[in-house]
Parts: structure tokens; sequence; C-alpha cells
């Protein structure tokens, strides 16, 4: 008895001792880091009378708070603040954050874009941005002379939120514009860039919806481009082909465009009926899984799913048939789309996938009715149906 307690103290006493070990550490590391963030703010700006009057964690809420972010932020006596960011074991501060915005705006900015033609606007956008729940500012590393071009060159800053709008149609030309802007900007700008090109009296382009989200397959979309520095140019150019009567599709890949031919919708016959099919996947499962015994829900059983019922009896259901230069493109994997419906028409589901018994058993809504545009990921072997469904609940003993 005597030596369990023993051996219990000692475990007490060793978990203490890590837990102050470990607390040490972590004050250690962060007294060091203030000192190197002063040593650094200093020795960039050549200051000498200024001091740390406050420092915090840098970094976005979670579950646990700010515990596991290593990222550190300081203020500095001059109202500056610097950055840590522990990644890179690099210091930023905002010292010059607003003369290099301003700058950026009325020199670099306008060289950059001096290739673009026709009518188009930009959002609100911010420079290396932080955007962190406890520190959002914009920081910088390098030292600013005044020479924008060349500090962009070395800094290599993120662009954050910059959206570009055509409010204007012509394709072949803005695609090449887009394409040069993406070789200019590579060589000063990291981030991203979503360029949109938007139809000639368009519904966005209307004061109160100028702003507004654009699906990326919408039709007053016409293309649709992303810039991602360092990476390439991502081009969309929507382009709907009519499948089924009533029902388009229109591939969300990157610079690829289907076109007629390229998917058929045929119906399955000569094999069991859709509720036949789902019926048989159902009953398939377990009734009750054994890894469900502890009252927990990890495995598809029939007392946890619902059996999916079809509301007319004898529905048809199809499989898409693919042209050979779209299996091409999908080289063994999904294809990206956007579907539409014309408004009014039967809804539009997604049945099972033969491959995944796991999912065999149910149907997923891929379409709407009245006409929005869904997107989904078209895979060989998936079958489809017009209709409507409802769940009945296991009612076994």
């Amino acid at each position: 008895m005597k030596m369990k307690r023993y051996v219990d103290f000692m475990l007490k006493a060793f978990l203490i001792c890590g837990i102050l070990f470990s607390l040490t550490s972590c004050l250690n590391k962060r007294a060091s880091v203030e000192r190197q963030a002063l040593s650094y703010y200093k020795k960039k700006y050549k200051l000498k009378n200024v001091e740390i009057v406050d420092s915090f964690k840098a970094g976005n809420s979670g579950l646990f708070g700010y515990a596991g972010v290593k990222d550190l932020a300081f203020e500095v006596s001059d109202g500056t603040f610097i950055y840590y960011e522990d990644s890179d074991n690099k210091f930023y501060d905002d010292r010059q954050a607003k003369q290099i915005a301003e700058d950026f705006a009325s020199e670099l900015l306008p060289f950059l874009l001096e290739d673009l033609h026709g009518n188009y606007r930009f959002s609100d956008y911010r420079i290396n941005a932080t955007d962190l729940d406890s520190f959002d500012k914009c920081v910088f590393h390098e030292l600013y002379d005044g020479d924008i071009k060349g500090f962009f060159e070395k800094e290599q800053p993120a662009l954050n939120d910059f959206d570009l709008t055509w409010e204007e149609e012509d394709l072949a030309r803005q695609k090449d514009e887009v394409f040069g802007l993406y070789e200019k900007l590579d060589g000063y700008l990291d981030g991203y860039i979503d360029i949109r090109i938007v139809k000639k009296g368009s519904k966005y382009l209307e004061e109160e919806n100028r702003n507004a989200y654009i699906d990326r397959d919408d039709e007053d979309l016409p293309a649709r481009a992303s810039l991602l520095f360092g990476n390439k140019v991502y081009w969309y150019e929507p382009n709907y082909i009519e499948v089924a009567e009533g029902v388009f599709v229109s591939s969300s890949e990157a610079d690829f465009k289907l076109e007629e031919g390229d998917l058929i919708l045929e119906e399955v016959t000569g094999e069991q009926s859709l509720q036949e099919l789902l019926d048989a996947a159902y009953h398939a499962l377990p009734v009750d899984a054994e890894e469900n015994k502890d009252g927990s829900y990890h495995v598809h059983d029939q007392r946890h799913e619902s059996r999916v019922v079809l509301d007319e009896e004898d529905l048809p259901y199809y499989r898409f048939v693919f042209s050979q230069r779209v299996l091409q493109k999908m080289d063994g994997k999904d294809l990206s789309v956007g579907i539409r419906i014309e408004e009014g028409s039967r809804a539009f589901s997604m049945s099972y996938r033969p491959g995944d018994p796991r999912f065999a058993y149910n149907l997923y809504r891929i379409c709407d009715p009245d006409g929005n545009i869904r997107h989904t990921s078209l895979e060989q072997g998936d079958l489809y149906c017009f209709g409507s469904f409802h769940w009945e609940k296991y009612g076994g003993e």
C-alpha cells in the first residue's frame, strides 16, 4: 500500500514538473522573441528610445482559444505593431503600412493594370494582411525607401481580397489580357486575384447588385479567371449543353468547355427498377452494426438510416455517357460541373453509387427545380433520376 502511494506521488510530481518545465520554456521563448522583436525594430528604423509596451498571441480562435498559436504580436511605445511569424521566424511591422498602401494605389497598381482595356472596376483590397482574430494588420518585413516597384519585388507581399469585374464581354481579348496581367503581377505579388466578366445589361451591374456574389457558372458570367501568383491562371468559361429536356450542364473545370455530344443522358432499361436497386442496397446494410452497440454511431446500419421511397412507381433512371475527350479529361477521376434546370421543371436527383455500398441506398439532390445552379461531380457508374422521394425510418424490431 505504501509502495502504491509512493508511485502515485512520484507520478504526480513528474507531471507537475513537466507542466512547470513547459510553462517555463514558453515564457522563456516569448521573452526571447520579444527581445528580438525590439532589436529588429530599432535596427530597421535606426531608433533608440522605444520599448515594447504590450504583447499577445496572434492567431484565430478555436476550440481551445489561442492555446496552439505560436505567432506573437507586440505593441511598441510609438504605436507601431510588430508581428512575429513562427513558421518563417521573421518579423514584420505596420510602421510604413499606410504609405506603402497609398503608393501602391497611386503608382504601382495603375502600372500593373495599364494593359487592361474596356470598362472594369475592382474591389477594396489589402496588402500583406494578417487577417487574424487577435491581430488584424497589414505588416511588412522590408524597409520601404520610396521605390515602390523595388520594394514589391523584394517583399513580394500578398494581395488580399482583390476582385476585378469587367463590365463588358470580349472574351478572346480579355483572356489574352488576363494571362498578360498574371505575367506582369507575378514578379511583384503573392496571393491571388479573382476576375469576373459580366454580360452587358446584367443585373449584377445594377447599383444594388454591384458587389453581389456571382456563381461561377451563372449565365450572366461569360467567363471567370483566378490568378494564383507563383502557380498559374485558371480560366473558366461556362458553356451549357442540354443533356435532357430542360436540363443543362456546364463544366466547372478550368480551361475545359463542354461541347455538344460530350455528355449524353441515357435511360437505363431492362434492369431492376430504381426502387428495387435502392431497397436492395438498404437491406444489405446490417440492422445493427456491431460498432454501434455502445450507443455511438460510426457505421451505416438500418436502425440509424432511413429507407428511400420514390413518390412515383417505375420512375425511369439514367446514366451519363461520356465522350472520349471528356474521359481523357477525367483520367479516371470525376468531372466537376454546374447543373441548371429550366424553372418549373422536375427535380433532378443523384441516385446511388454502385461502387460504394455505404451510400448506395440513398438519393442526393444535385439540382433545384426553381432554376438555381448546383455544383456536383459526375462519376462513371452514377445513376440519375427526375422526380421526388421521401424517407421512411426503420420500422423493424
